[in-house]
């Protein structure tokens, strides 16, 4: 655990980390320390943490077009029901639909603003 630790506060890479700790690997040879940490686990284990970061700033980014999408569409709905609604009145609509919290329903906050 003083290694991981150690590599979690340092800026260094993982294989650089171990290295300065454990020295070079040497050709032929496994430099391990306890049962499972090896610097090719430390290198996987990097690689693994970029794949789920990539994964998931793909997923984050293919949500917020998503939402866009779907906030375009209550746009055109709510201009459709009400013709008469400006583009200022719309943005304060849209506004304050995104800004109910969890404990409420949104479609129902959305109603009671037309029915006002």
């Amino acid at each position: 655990t003083r290694l991981h630790d150690y590599i979690q506060d340092s800026n260094e890479c993982a294989g650089e980390t171990f290295e300065s700790i454990l020295g070079k690997e040497k050709a032929g040879r496994v430099c391990c320390l306890g049962r499972t940490i090896t610097p090719t686990l430390l290198k996987r284990n990097e690689e693994i943490v970029d794949i789920i970061k990539r994964r998931y700033s793909n997923e984050t980014t293919r949500m917020a077009k998503k939402l866009d999408g779907l906030q375009g569409l209550v746009r055109c709905l709510l201009k459709q029901v009400n013709p008469n609604l400006d583009d200022g009145a719309l943005d304060n609509i849209m506004e304050n639909a995104m800004e109910v919290d969890n404990g409420g329903s949104t479609s129902t906050h959305i109603c009671m603003i037309f029915i006002r």
